[in-house]
């Protein structure tokens, strides 16, 4: 049987008798119709699979996109402070903590008095989190390759375009 038989077939009638009533035992079968339409839709669909796949490839490393997100921007502003690095990461300054937090505990990350302000903390990768940063750095370009492998250099650039794009106008 074909694949489109089987996902009509997976479409059978309901027990309530009723024949305008399809019970939908294939998710291959299911329709989204409008909502193929939002932006939000497609853009949580991709999160929820990016995210699933993130854990089968980062699973080891006891890393989350955000920890890395983290990870990526001190080492390249080493210095910065808890609140411009949350302005930046566009996060909420209370889950920031957080995330510093659990960096720090791991021996990732140092906060440090910041030269220009006493008040305010500085952030400094480790040893440890510089080493752990490139591994996740060097995974992280054979996942996207792998997340982008059916799209040409074109369609590659076009997406992080739109993206940045999005990012951009919209930030608040």
């Amino acid at each position: 049987m074909s694949n489109s038989n089987s996902v009509r077939t997976a479409a059978r009638r309901s027990d309530a008798g009723d024949s305008s009533q399809l019970s939908i035992t294939d998710a291959r079968a299911v329709r989204f119709d409008y909502l193929e339409t939002i932006l939000g839709f497609q853009l949580g669909r991709a999160h929820f699979i990016y995210g699933r796949m993130f854990d089968k490839h980062f699973g080891g490393q006891r890393l989350t996109p955000a920890q890395i997100g983290v990870l990526a921007t001190i080492n390249t502003n080493p210095g910065l402070t808890q609140i411009a690095l949350s302005g930046a990461l566009q996060t909420d300054p209370s889950r920031m903590v957080a995330l510093i937090d659990s960096l720090q505990e791991r021996r990732l990350v140092v906060r440090m008095t910041s030269t220009t302000d006493r008040r305010a903390r500085a952030l400094f990768l480790t040893p440890t989190g510089r080493a752990l940063l490139r591994r996740a750095q060097r995974t992280i370009q054979k996942f996207d390759a792998y997340l982008m492998a059916g799209l040409d250099d074109i369609e590659r650039r076009t997406l992080f375009d739109l993206l940045v794009f999005q990012h951009v106008n919209n930030a608040t």
